[in-house]
């Protein structure tokens, strides 16, 4: 699996039980799936839906699912909104503008450092995802969404850095850089 995929397919699957009859006792379900579909062009169509859901007894606040931490919708990337529940979709257009390039430096000592990986993509985006819990039902909250364009430079040793243009179905748009 490379850190900035550009074809193929992933899906995961979770359960995880918490407490054993204690005063926590619930199940969290979770999904992720991917999925990334090239073109003759070099473009790259990115698309991901991703979920968790629990069930059983009541979710101690420090279990609460969370947009604004690991699961970001941009346009809204610092918002936090906690619930049970949580879903959310991202889809993006990769566009090459420096198609990646290895480069191998023979001087440095240690093989795993010598291979240096560069690239250059422009990616135009859509995110939208909610949380809710259980009593007010998946129609109790609204979902967030936003959408933009940025650049994504593909750096040696795994990095990526993004910087990115969004706005929020309010219309108030944020920088971002991660």
């Amino acid at each position: 699996v490379r850190e900035y995929a550009t074809d193929g397919s992933s899906l995961s699957l979770s359960i995880m039980k918490y407490g054993f009859g204690s005063g926590v006792d619930f199940l969290r379900y979770g999904y992720d799936a991917r999925t990334y579909i090239p073109f003759a062009g070099g473009e790259v169509l990115a698309g991901r839906i991703h979920g968790q859901f629990s069930s059983g007894g009541p979710v101690p606040a420090y279990r609460y699912t969370y947009l604004g931490h690991n699961e970001r919708i941009r346009g809204y990337f610092s918002k936090i909104v906690e619930g049970e529940d949580l879903v959310g979709g991202n889809l993006e257009v990769r566009i090459p503008i420096l198609t990646p390039r290895y480069y191998e430096f023979k001087a440095i000592p240690i093989p795993e450092f010598r291979t240096w990986r560069y690239g250059l993509y422009a990616a135009l985006f859509a995110d939208a995802g909610k949380t809710w819990f259980r009593s007010e039902g998946f129609y109790g909250r609204p979902w967030y969404s936003g959408f933009g364009a940025g650049l994504h430079f593909l750096l040696p040793y795994s990095i990526i850095v993004r910087t990115e243009f969004a706005v929020n179905r309010s219309g108030r748009a944020e920088a971002i850089v991660t």
